[in-house]
C-alpha cells in the first residue's frame, strides 16, 4: 500500500490486500483491518483513536468489554510500541523492572480484539469530509473521532537549553536514553515534583551524582505540607539525591555544544553533563486547533467528553474540562470509562464531572500520599506523628467534612480518606477517631474494601 493511499474506511472500499502497514515492538505487521471489536468481519462505522497513552489505552479496553457491535476500531500511535504503564518508568530507570513487563497487552490481544494498530502522526484533520491526514501523505476516514494526544513537558526558557543534553522523562524511549548514564556522569534534575524526584532516585541509584533544583520552598509543594516534605528530602538525601530549594535554573552552559553546568537563581553552580527537565506538562492541542476545535489550555469537552464538534472527543491529558486539565492517572481512567460507555451505548446517561485527585510517590521505602485541597486555606487540620516510625498524618477539614489528606510513612487509609473526600462525607462524628483511619472510625470491611 502506498504512502500516499487513500484508505477510505467509512464506506467500506478496500483493495485487494486489505491491510494496514504497522510497526509493533520494532517489527512491521499485516493486520486485518476488516474486523470488529468482537473480532468478526464487518462493514459498519469506523472509529479512529489518535494517542495511545494510558488514557487511550483504558478507552480501547472498555469499548472491547462492551462489545460495540458493528464497529472497526483504529488506533494511531506515534510510538514504535504498543500501549504501557507510564507509572512504571521509574522502576525501568532504577533497573527494577524491564521495559517489556510495562507493555499493557500483548500484540495478539489488538488482532483478537479487531484493532488496527498504526504508527505514525496525525497531521491534519479534515471536519467537513471526516478525513485524516497522517503524516507521509495517508488518509484515513472517520466516522467518529476521538483525541488523546497527551501532553509534551516543559522546558526552561533560558540560555543553552537547546542541544543534545537536555532530557525529558515521559516515554520508555525517555527512560532508555537516561538509563545510558553511569557514574561518570552528573546530572541536574529541574523540578521537585512527582516526576522529578522519581527520575532524580532512578539515576542516583544507578551511580549517577544528582542534584534536584525546586524553585518552591519545600518538595511537591502543591501536594504535601511542609512538615511531610521535610522527612521527604531526608529520605532523597539518605539515597544520594543533593537538593537545592528556592531556586531555579537561568543559564545551561555549553562547551563545544557539551552540557558542563548549570548555573541557579541565587549564583550557585553545578557541574553537569546531563539536565533533566520535569517541571510539568502542557496539553498537545496543535492538531485540535488547525482542526478548528475550541481550545482553552487544552481541547475543551463537555461533561460527556465531546469536542465543539460533535463527530469528534477527546480525553487525557490533552483536554480541558470544565477549566481544569488533568496529569495524574485516576482522572484518564474516569474520563476513559465514561466516553467508552456513551460511545457505545448511545441513551446512557453517564457524565464526567470531574476529579479528585491524589497523589502516590512511587519511590520504594518513601511512602507518600496526598489527596483533595491540602493548601490549607479556610480549613482546620488534625495532624497526627510518630516521629520513630516516621509516620505522619496530616486532614484538612472543611464545615464538617474532609477535603484533604497529606499522609507519609503509613499510607494504609490513603483511599479510605479519599473516598471521603470524593463522597463529601459529613465526618463530624467521627472527628476524634478519623486521623487513626477506618478502623478507628466504626467502618465496616466491606466499606474499607470498596475504598
Amino acid at each position: 500500500m502506498s504512502n500516499g493511499a487513500r484508505i477510505n474506511h467509512r464506506h467500506g472500499v478496500f483493495g485487494s490486500s486489505a491491510f494496514f502497514w504497522t510497526k509493533f515492538g520494532g517489527r512491521v505487521m499485516h493486520i486485518p483491518s476488516r474486523h470488529n471489536l468482537n473480532g468478526l468481519p464487518d462493514t459498519g462505522e469506523h472509529w479512529v483513536l489518535v494517542g495511545h497513552g494510558m488514557a487511550a489505552m483504558r478507552l480501547l479496553e472498555q469499548l472491547v468489554e462492551h462489545q460495540k457491535p458493528g464497529v472497526r476500531m483504529t488506533v494511531i500511535s506515534g510510538e514504535a510500541v504498543g500501549g504501557y504503564n507510564r507509572l512504571g518508568l521509574s522502576d525501568v530507570l532504577a533497573g527494577k523492572r524491564s521495559a517489556e513487563a510495562l507493555l499493557s497487552k500483548p500484540r495478539t490481544w489488538y488482532e483478537q480484539a479487531g484493532i488496527t494498530w498504526v504508527q505514525g502522526w496525525v497531521e491534519a484533520i479534515n471536519r467537513t469530509d471526516k478525513v485524516i491526514s497522517l503524516q507521509g501523505g495517508r488518509q484515513m476516514g472517520f466516522d467518529r473521532l476521538i483525541l488523546s494526544t497527551g501532553s509534551s513537558a516543559c522546558l526552561p526558557d533560558i540560555p543553552g537549553v537547546s542541544g543534545t543534553g537536555v532530557q525529558v522523562f515521559r516515554t520508555l524511549q525517555d527512560a532508555d536514553t537516561l538509563m545510558q548514564l553511569s557514574s561518570q556522569d552528573r546530572a541536574v534534575v529541574l523540578g521537585g515534583g512527582l516526576l522529578g524526584i522519581e527520575a532524580a532516585v532512578g539515576l542516583a541509584g544507578r551511580g549517577v551524582a544528582v542534584t534536584l533544583l525546586h524553585r518552591g520552598s519545600w518538595l511537591m509543594n502543591r501536594q504535601l505540607d511542609a512538615f511531610a516534605a521535610g522527612w521527604l528530602c531526608e529520605a532523597l538525601e539518605a539515597r544520594g539525591v543533593q537538593i537545592q530549594l528556592n531556586a531555579c535554573a537561568t543559564h545551561i552552559e555549553r562547551a563545544d555544544g557539551v552540557i558542563t553546568g548549570v548555573l541557579f537563581s541565587d549564583g550557585q553552580r553545578r557541574a553537569a553533563n546531563v539536565v533533566v527537565a520535569a517541571m510539568g506538562v502542557r496539553a498537545n492541542t496543535e492538531l485540535a486547533e488547525r482542526a478548528g476545535l475550541q481550545v482553552d489550555g487544552g481541547i475543551v469537552v463537555n461533561d460527556q467528553m465531546q469536542t465543539s464538534d460533535a463527530a469528534i472527543w477527546a480525553l487525557g491529558e490533552c483536554v480541558s474540562h470544565r477549566g481544569q486539565t488533568y496529569g495524574l492517572v485516576a482522572p484518564l481512567y474516569e474520563q476513559a470509562d465514561v466516553l467508552a460507555e456513551l460511545l457505545c451505548h448511545p441513551h446512557a446517561k453517564a457524565t464526567y464531572t470531574g476529579s479528585v485527585t491524589s497523589t502516590h510517590l512511587k519511590v520504594s521505602g518513601v511512602p507518600v500520599f496526598s489527596s483533595g485541597d491540602t493548601s490549607g486555606e479556610g480549613t482546620e487540620s488534625l495532624v497526627w506523628q510518630d516521629r520513630q516510625q516516621r509516620h505522619y498524618k496530616r486532614l484538612f477539614l472543611r464545615a464538617g467534612r474532609l477535603v484533604g489528606a497529606v499522609l507519609y510513612g503509613d499510607i494504609a487509609d490513603g483511599a479510605f480518606y479519599q473516598q471521603l473526600i470524593q463522597q463529601k462525607t459529613e465526618v463530624d462524628a467521627w472527628r476524634n477517631h478519623l486521623i487513626f483511619g477506618a478502623a478507628h472510625c466504626g467502618i465496616d470491611s466491606q466499606t474499607q474494601a470498596a475504598a
